[in-house]
Formats: C-alpha cells, structure tokens, sequence
C-alpha cells in the first residue's frame, strides 16, 4: 500500500508539475533520489525518538515501518539541496509534492489499517473496531479483542480532504508556495489531533507528559506553513526545467 501510495502520488504531482510547465521527468528524477532519502531518514527518526528500545534491539529498526515525520524532514532537505544544486524554485518544487503528498499517504495510512499498526486507544464509540490477526499481534504488539479508535483510518480520511482541498486550490494557483504553505498547515492540525485518539507505543511523552512529540512536530509545521502562506501572498510562479 505503501508503493501504492508512491506511485499514486507521484502521478498526480507528475501531472501538476506539467501544468506548471515542468517537464514531469523531472519530478520522477526527484522521487527516484526521495525514495532511498526518506527511509533512511525515517528510521533515524525512530532510533532517535526510542533511543532506549533500538539500541538495545537493533535487529528491530529495519523490520520496523519507518516514521512519517521523519521521512518528511528527509525529503524536505533533499528539496531543498536539489532545487539550490539544479537552480531551480524550491516554492514550486514543494507544491509540487505537496499534491501527490495527501493521497500517497492516505494509500499508506490503509495500509497501516491492514497491519494493524499504528492502532488507536480503546473506545466504545460505535465505529470502533476490533483486531484478531495472531500475526498483527506479534509484529506490531496490536491489542487483539479489544474496541479501539480507527485512527489509521481517520488519517486517511482526512488525508483524502487535504487531497481534494488542494486540487481546489491548484486550480486557481497562482503564487507559489501557497499549495505547500497550506498543506502544512492542513496536516499539522489533523496530526496534532489525531495524535489524541493513538494508542501505539512511540508516542514520546513531552512537557511533563502533557504532549508527545508527534503533536509538538505537528504545531511547529501548522506555524510553519502558517508563516510560509503569509511570506508568498503576491508572488508570482516561478517554473520551468532546470538546466
């Protein structure tokens, strides 16, 4: 589902990018270099954030997923190199992503529902479900027999909105950055939400244990594409291929 959602991304900011007049080869040479980035960066990020468990277990960092944030910081960077290397505009580049981004994560986010990772605290809401699979069990340490939130499932509704709001809004892009900006502040309140309903291990208890790292995360780039939507009001697209 992962793949899944990799490949579906890549063709809707393939598609985009041709509308912004950038050859989508190109974004297809980005993603090429993303891939190998993110699931290196994504499994610092879960040796970090559980330093205490990988290092005693390291066989488990590779059988483990990987973290979201931490393969989003690693393709930030990796954006940010390229478009300074290939002279090339780094605003129009995150936009750019920022469309394939939602879907491709909503694919991941069922995928998570299929495992059984990534699962919610228990509730007794009448949309709870329940996991039985001996295998999720043993793999993830997903509760069986027990009424929890779909937070896998939140997630990826809420991705699928964040999707169709920014088509909305591409159609009528004209300052770049402004896709990105509002994508970041989209899926930081989303996060910082569902964060509330998680019940997985690695939620990384902070400020005497009043908020996990996940939500901090989440509000620093909710500011951040909050900052990022005011600082392009006016601007004008830069696009092109880069020489």
């Amino acid at each position: 589902m992962v793949s899944l959602g990799w490949l579906l991304g890549l063709v809707c900011s393939s598609h985009y990018a041709a509308r912004q007049g950038v050859d989508p080869r190109f974004v297809w040479k980005l993603v090429s270099y993303m891939v190998p980035v993110v699931i290196v960066s994504s499994k610092i990020w879960l040796l970090l954030s559980d330093w205490h468990f990988y290092s005693k277990y390291p066989g488990e960092l590779l059988q483990a997923g990987g973290s979201f944030y931490g393969g989003l910081v690693g393709a930030m960077l990796l954006v940010t190199v390229c478009s300074y290397t290939w002279k090339f505009s780094i605003l129009t580049l995150f936009d750019i992503l920022a469309i394939g981004l939602p879907i491709g994560h909503a694919m991941g986010r069922l995928g998570c529902f299929a495992a059984g990772c990534c699962y919610g605290k228990p509730t007794s809401l009448p949309w709870r479900i329940v996991f039985t699979s001996q295998v999720a069990n043993r793999l993830n340490g997903t509760p069986l027999h027990v009424p929890l939130h779909p937070t896998q499932l939140y997630e990826a509704g809420a991705e699928l909105i964040n999707f169709f709001l920014l088509i909305a809004m591409c159609r009528n892009n004209r300052t770049p950055g402004r896709l990105a900006g509002a994508y970041l502040v989209l899926y930081g309140v989303e996060r910082c939400v569902i964060e509330v309903f998680r019940g997985d291990p690695g939620r990384t208890l902070m400020l005497d244990e009043t908020i996990t790292l996940m939500q901090l995360v989440s509000i620093c780039l909710a500011v951040l594409g909050t900052i990022l939507l005011l600082r392009v009001r006016g601007r004008t697209p830069v696009a092109g291929i880069p020489s």
